[in-house]
């Protein structure tokens, strides 16, 4: 579910336009400290963690960041904020540790955020469509905290030409009386017209079929 969650967030940011160095599309197979090297190598702006929080932990979301790190702390809120505002999912604020790794060896603002409890929250990301809105949510606050407009990804859809015969408006206006068009009426040879048509000459065969 993690890896659900990590992958709608990155796809949402670059959709947006940021650059991100992340393996989750590919083997996710770095552990911590090679992400944390990464990071550093890479000297990108921020560095963010995420998991869901052990079985016992209480419900909601927790934003950790180093002591006295105010871009931490302000990285964390919009995050933890921002999965409040569009999933519904109450936060248990923020909280400053010295003793994590990702959060102490990192040379940017770094964040380990915890998306909930596993089993605490489990209804906010059950499901693949629930870990990709809860992805997009955390995407959302990310460019909300570095002043980025959010962009969702579109899908574009091909305009189809299709060809056109002179007498199928006249077939269409007929199928229609007959109920077995319920389309515009005009010259193009569409698959819905084309459909009515096999399905009126079904009927007409079968009628006359019966006759016989």
């Amino acid at each position: 579910r993690a890896l659900l969650i990590t992958q709608a967030f990155v796809t949402a940011l670059r959709t947006s336009g940021t650059t991100v160095y992340t393996d989750a599309f590919d083997g996710n197979n770095k552990n911590m400290i090679k992400q944390v090297q990464m990071a550093n190598s890479k000297k990108v702006d921020v560095h963010i963690s995420f998991h869901l929080d052990w079985s016992k932990a209480p419900s909601g979301t927790l934003g950790i960041h180093y002591p006295g790190s105010k871009e931490g702390e302000k990285l964390a809120k919009a995050l933890c904020t921002a999965v409040e505002r569009e999933i519904g999912l109450k936060t248990r604020g923020t909280d400053a540790r010295s003793d994590l790794y990702e959060t102490r060896e990192t040379k940017m603002t770094a964040v380990v955020m915890e998306c909930g409890g596993i089993k605490a929250d489990i209804k906010y990301f059950d499901t693949e469509k629930e870990c990709i809105a809860f992805g997009k949510a955390l995407a959302m606050g990310a460019c909300e905290y570095a002043g980025i407009k959010y962009k969702e990804k579109t899908t574009v859809t091909k305009k189809v030409k299709y060809e056109t015969s002179s007498y199928a408006k006249k077939i269409k206006t007929y199928l229609k009386k007959l109920g077995y068009y319920d389309g515009p009426i005009n010259s193009y040879v569409t698959p819905e017209y084309t459909a009515a048509v096999l399905k009126f000459q079904k009927k007409a065969f079968t009628r006359t079929k019966d006759r016989d």
